[in-house]
């Protein structure tokens, strides 16, 4: 419950709980390197880092960004609700992997398309 925000629909602050919570005094879990945000620097981290590649994002991603920036997020039954799925070319390209140093050149190949 540590610097946990919420709101309801209207954008008002809500009641993060409710009901008998005994609240631990120490984290049962915790990685000794895991790093938290503050509540307060979780959206711009998620604006800038969200999708599989934040870098090169599509017109999805761009669609719930947006969404998410402007607080009109919610639960779909249905693709057809947002558009349907997205229409993608195919794309095809030649593959050398190299006989020495795969590891390597696969970092690279990361870092390439990110």
């Amino acid at each position: 419950l540590e610097n946990n925000l919420a709101f309801d629909r209207d954008g008002n602050p809500a009641v993060v709980v409710s009901g008998d919570i005994n609240e631990l005094k120490t984290k049962p879990v915790w990685p000794g390197d895991l790093k938290p945000l503050s509540a307060g620097d979780v959206v711009d981290y998620v604006i800038k880092n969200a999708g599989a590649r934040p870098g090169d994002r599509d017109e999805t991603d761009k669609r719930i960004i947006k969404d998410f920036i402007d607080r009109k997020g919610r639960i779909i039954d249905s693709q057809d609700e947002v558009g349907g799925y997205p229409r993608v070319e195919m794309t095809r390209r030649k593959l050398d992997i190299p006989a020495k140093n795969v590891d390597e050149w696969l970092a690279e190949m990361a870092l390439s398309v990110e």
